[in-house]
């Protein structure tokens, strides 16, 4: 399939696929009109990487799941790259939770009735930044 079609069936722009290309996370192969022809596996290839990309995965990481799997060691590295992926998951969960109580609080400081000087919320944002 061209460029164009695998486009359409990825759902993934056409210089986001000569990205890959370039990045080596695909391949190509050059016909005699100079238009790239991608077979069956560059797809397969592309919904890994969005699949990949959803659970916050970059294509560095991404690039290391396909060498993992062309060096067939075994599961153990995929598996301790979910699990790391997974920790750094739950650090973001923890600081979105943090960042949510604080926004809460300053929700609370406001009735939004007052004149926007004597706003608890400015007030706070910038004895915040002060400290």
């Amino acid at each position: 399939m061209n460029i164009g079609e695998l486009s359409k069936q990825t759902n993934v722009s056409k210089v986001a696929i000569r990205y890959y290309e370039n990045m080596n996370l695909i391949q190509s192969i050059r016909q005699g009109n100079g238009y790239r022809y991608f077979n069956e596996e560059a797809k397969q290839r592309i919904i890994f990487i969005k699949n990949a990309q959803n659970l916050g995965f970059d294509l560095k990481e991404i690039r290391d799941f396909f060498n993992l799997e062309l060096l067939e060691s075994g599961s153990y590295q995929i598996k301790n790259k979910i699990q790391k992926q997974q920790h750094k998951i739950k650090e973001k969960i923890s600081k979105l939770k943090s960042l949510e109580y604080v926004l809460s609080e300053l929700d609370r400081a406001c009735d939004g009735k007052m004149e926007t000087k004597d706003c608890p919320i400015l007030q706070k944002l910038y004895l915040a930044a002060k400290n």
